[in-house]
């Protein structure tokens, strides 16, 4: 038992530590920050980013929206989308999996990893008929308080009863 402790304490200890490493433009999955969204560029492409905090304070998501003014979504070229997949392969060290959602469309991409308990993921919805063609967003999310933010949402939800 006291093993099993101690085993349980050091894969916290460690989670902890991975996602610490997992930082975008200024945010860090896992510690605090006082604001929550802001204006800047990934990849070359201007856009929003948004980080979602568990009741804590410490953030379990960012969000990144391809945008010129914060609130209306920009569309990409693939070109954009390609830099954005290989920029944060190399930074994290990961290898993203493309997948078609649907096998008859190719417009519509995702990317996805897990990594060092978080969890990486571009979805690119693509229309051949707009110019640019891809509306787009990442996500990298530590899967540790994910499961609390879950909680959390659950508790609130029960609680409207």
């Amino acid at each position: 038992m006291k093993n099993l402790f101690l085993m349980a304490i050091m894969l916290v200890s460690l989670t902890t530590q991975a996602q610490s490493k997992v930082e975008l433009k200024g945010y860090t999955l896992g510690s605090t920050s006082a604001t929550s969204e802001k204006i800047t560029t990934l990849g070359g492409i201007d856009g929003v980013i948004q980080a979602f905090k568990i009741n804590d304070g410490r953030i379990y998501q960012l969000i990144f929206i391809p945008s010129n003014d914060g609130s209306d979504v920009q569309r990409v070229y693939q070109s954009s989308v390609d830099k954005i997949v290989k920029g944060m392969e190399n930074k994290y060290g990961i290898t993203f999996k493309k997948k078609y959602p649907n096998k008859y469309d190719d417009d519509n991409v995702t990317y996805s990893c897990v990594s060092d308990g978080c969890f990486f993921f571009i979805t690119c919805d693509g229309n051949q008929y707009m110019s640019p063609p891809i509306e787009m967003g990442v996500v990298v999310q530590s899967n540790a308080l994910s499961i609390i933010a879950e909680r959390e949402e659950q508790v609130k939800a029960n609680s409207d009863f």
